[in-house]
């Protein structure tokens, strides 16, 4: 056992790695449809952006700051793009567009280049040269008469993942109210990568701390930001609750045992317990989540009732009474080990993480506690007595009970009849219930994304195809329809990969059109016949004419590295054996018009993210309910066998299950409907029920032995409390929420175990 401990601290020192990403903790995707929702959710269109807004001056001070700081970010070198008003387009971007504008115009050249199609262009340029645009106009009037870099210009602005411009004062972007002004970023590198995030945003703070002002105020927001503060808040939390809790549950065993030596002897099994936990992540997965890390601290509040119940018994002089210990103990492993299996056979990664962590660290835990601690030496001296008043309170508490035992499926039927009959939500297993995101931070970034326009990541078209090409090809041949039902009002607008690319097909159409360059000059002339334009006006596009024939087709691989690459890249991308396109969807008013549309399109799919996500996580938590129920049979057997009895086992069971229900009810009804992590924490709950129940109902040979029993009783509920009433406290919802169910189920179950108490002695002892 030493050894084996040995290589597992070993092993973790040298493979040790965490990562942060609540995405394990969404199913595993089966269908194309769910991995493709999977890929969304972890790499969506709006995954690199980050959004700045400044407040708490006048809008010409806040104008002023916002532009120094856009100045900044730029600097860096960290961000693609950094924007802050309608015109603000990077230099990179604007040079590709003019020297290919005649491959990505989503126009048709043969048709603009007739005579027809230029006399529309130049009373399109004469009235922009009368307008506030008159400036750019002027700028590419003569090289440029059909005006395509103008068109690029106005469609790309703000692209992607914008489609509303938010109105502007003293040049920059502010809210609607005037309160906030506005900074738009898109992070360069690959935002898959933590460090890629946190170097981004970092970077954006320390620009902050160098241009704030008295009175300035920042909100920062986007899928880095959130990503950045949950990896600083789990480690947060993992490091201030985890030593909260040691010293606090320290305290307490100290006052029990008054014995330094016996407290120092409880904390081995623990210790070991984490330690293999940890190993067997860090072997299984090649790295551990934050959440299953700080998760770790609950090995406290539930393996240290295998050392408290061993010691109750004594040491090696005492062996039968350890054995005796020990069989009862033993069952309550079994178990809370096949419940946890449950875990391991779920559709979530996380959930898989987490029972292998659990499984791993019980076991541990209880044969450390089992073999090594009666070897010890002091070990005898650990029984508990400090706090005989507490002792004293508690057992008359729970002589009274048993008065109450009908009280049990009484309040667990009635639990069942309020959630069953009930109007309340009981679950909430959309992917929000997976956020660790604190909610007035989630307000913050919804405000945000309204104030600059940011799509939402709500609906969107997967075009699926051979290739990249294949997709643009059938994007192409869409935009008749989606330009149909836009003006039918199922939409608002929309955004797909033709915009910014077209198919080589159709450049090559184009390029077919600038060959033509006599039929061009001849066109042009007939136009610009009464119009006030001179006649050598347009020479530099003509002399460009001339070459712009010798320009090749475009494809998504050759501007994989560029500005323009960087924006297509999340909408058009190779997936599996093909590839996809993301028509981003935008102010949807009728989902059940888009499913009719996906459907008679071959290879189109829409997608609602949240609803998707929610099917997703509903069909994988039926899954894991299911295997919970067959883990409860297999319970049941095990207690049948080890109590040697087929009625015994409900005496454990029926407290134990109607804590469970008991406390989902107080949860569901006080506002807390139940999220993955709260049905995590219920498994818990079962979990330290078991032991509970199975204590409560060990039957003792005299008054000495019941009285130990109930003291180790009590010592474990109390040090359970602490740990989870810590974790309770946690900044991070997910752990907040398991911290708040395991102290609610905890109480429930002492409570109902002291109900359903055998005798506490004066018959054989099981």
């Amino acid at each position: 056992m030493l050894v084996a401990l040995a290589v597992a601290a070993l092993f973790t020192l040298i493979r040790f790695d965490h990562s942060s990403d609540l995405g394990i903790f969404l199913p595993n995707a089966e269908t194309l449809y769910d991995r493709l929702l999977r890929q969304q959710l972890d790499n969506s269109a709006s995954s690199s952006l980050v959004l700045i807004a400044l407040t708490g001056l006048p809008a010409r001070e806040l104008a002023q700051l916002n532009n120094r700081m856009l100045d900044r970010i730029r600097a860096t070198g960290l961000f693609s793009r950094a924007v802050n008003n309608s015109s603000n387009l990077g230099a990179d971007m604007l040079e590709f567009i003019e020297r290919n504008r005649y491959l990505l115009t989503r126009g048709d050249l043969h048709e603009r280049f007739s005579a027809g199609g230029f006399s529309e262009s130049l009373h399109d340029r004469l009235a922009g040269l009368a307008s506030a645009a008159s400036p750019l106009e002027k700028q590419y009037v003569r090289q440029d008469p059909t005006g395509e870099v103008l068109e690029l210009l106005e469609f790309w602005q703000g692209k992607v993942s914008r489609y509303k411009q938010p109105s502007e004062r003293q040049g920059v972007w502010f809210s609607r109210d005037g309160k906030r002004t506005l900074i738009l970023c898109e992070i360069r590198a690959d935002v898959s990568d933590m460090q890629n995030q946190l170097d981004a945003t970092q970077a954006i703070r320390n620009i902050y701390d160098e241009i704030r002002v008295p009175g300035l105020g920042a909100i920062l927001s986007g899928p880095a930001v959130f990503a950045t503060e949950t990896s600083e808040s789990i480690k947060r939390d993992g490091l201030s609750l985890t030593l909260a809790a040691i010293v606090l549950v320290l305290a307490f065993l100290l006052a029990a045992y008054r014995s330094l030596l016996t407290t120092a002897t409880l904390a081995l099994p623990i210790a070991s317990g984490v330690l293999v936990a940890v190993a067997s992540v860090l072997l299984l997965f090649g790295h551990i989540h934050g959440v299953t890390l700080v998760f770790g601290m609950t090995l406290i509040g539930v393996a240290i009732d295998y050392p408290v119940h061993v010691l109750s018994a004594g040491s090696g002089q005492e062996h039968s009474r350890v054995e005796t210990v020990w069989r009862t103990l033993r069952l309550g492993v079994i178990s809370t080990l096949v419940a946890y299996f449950a875990f391991l056979l779920s559709d979530f990664n996380g959930l898989q993480q987490l029972g292998v962590f659990t499984i791993g660290g019980l076991l541990a835990a209880s044969l450390t506690a089992r073999w090594i601690l009666p070897l010890i030496p002091f070990s005898g001296n650990g029984r508990i007595s400090g706090l005989p008043r507490l002792h004293d309170f508690l057992k008359r508490a729970c002589t009274a009970c048993g008065r109450f035992r009908m009280a049990v499926p009484v309040l667990s039927a009635a639990a069942i009849l309020i959630m069953a009959a009930g109007e309340r939500e009981i679950l909430h297993l959309n992917v929000d219930s997976l956020s660790p995101i604190k909610q007035d931070r989630r307000v913050e970034g919804r405000m945000l994304r309204n104030d600059i326009g940011v799509w939402t990541g709500g609906s969107m078209l997967l075009i699926t195809g051979a290739d990249k090409q294949a997709v643009l090809r059938d994007g192409e041949s869409l935009e008749t329809a989606l330009a149909r039902i836009s003006d039918e009002g199922v939409i608002e607008a929309y955004d797909m990969p033709s915009h910014f690319l077209p198919s080589v097909q159709r450049q090559e159409r184009n390029l077919e059109a600038l060959k033509q360059t006599e039929r061009i000059r001849g066109n042009l002339a007939t136009a610009m016949e009464g119009t006030p334009f001179r006649p050598e006006v347009f020479e530099p596009f003509l002399m460009e004419i001339e070459t712009a024939g010798d320009l090749v087709p475009i494809s998504a691989e050759d501007i994989e590295n560029t500005v323009i690459g960087e924006k297509l890249e999340p909408l058009l991308f190779d997936f599996e054996d093909g590839a996809v396109g993301i028509v981003l969807l935008h102010g949807v008013a009728d989902s059940e018009a888009l499913e009719r549309f996906a459907h008679g399109h071959e290879g189109v799919y829409y997608m609602h993210i949240k609803s998707a996500s929610t099917d997703l996580v509903t069909r994988s938590v039926i899954h894991v309910s299911w295997t919970m129920a067959a883990c409860l049979l297999v319970i049941y057997l095990v207690l049948s066998a080890g109590l040697r009895s087929p009625v015994r086992p409900f005496r454990v069971m029926i407290p134990t299950l109607s804590s469970t229900v008991v406390t989902a009810c107080i949860l569901a009804y006080s506002g807390n409907p139940l999220s993955i992590f709260h049905l995590i924490a219920l498994l818990l709950v079962i979990g330290l029920g078991l032991d509970y129940a199975l204590f409560f109902n060990r039957i003792a040979v005299n008054r000495e032995e019941w009285d130990s029993t109930f003291r180790s009783l009590w010592v474990c509920g109390i040090t359970t409390l602490l740990v989870f009433g810590i974790l309770a406290l946690s900044s991070t919802p997910p752990l907040r929420a398991i911290g708040i169910t395991v102290v609610l189920g905890t109480l429930i179950s002492m409570g109902f175990g002291a109900m359903w108490a055998a005798a506490p002695y004066g018959r054989s002892g099981s």
